[in-house]
């Protein structure tokens, strides 16, 4: 899985890792931006948290796609999701029963 969408962090040192896919379904404020990242690395720095704190301790990969088309974003395929482990879909202003179509293609994609 990989696109000009997309952003990958390292695993943290551990035997067992997870790969964590966020899919960023709408923008930060351009201040909380500057100051703490994108949603993907502000969950980045959560998983990576509660991955050193598991016994034994467990590395984690977070994958980060933004989803919203119309601003550039790209819906990934199912294909695209292989070996992932996980997935989170941020919150956004948009209404999750729209009919634009990158919602749809993540409807589809969730079913």
């Amino acid at each position: 899985m990989s696109s000009s969408n997309e952003t990958r962090t390292k695993p943290a040192i551990a035997d067992d890792y997870v790969r964590m896919l966020v899919l960023e379904t709408d923008e930060q404020h351009p201040d909380d931006h500057r100051e703490r990242g994108s949603f993907g690395d502000v969950f980045d720095s959560l998983f990576k948290e509660a991955g050193q704190g598991h016994d034994p301790p467990l590395g984690v990969e977070t994958v980060m796609r933004f989803v919203v088309e119309e601003k550039g974003g790209l819906v990934p395929t199912i294909e695209e999701m292989e070996n992932v482990h996980a997935i989170l879909i941020t919150g956004s202003m948009y209404d999750a029963h729209g009919d634009e179509p990158w919602i749809l293609k993540l409807v589809d994609l969730i079913q």
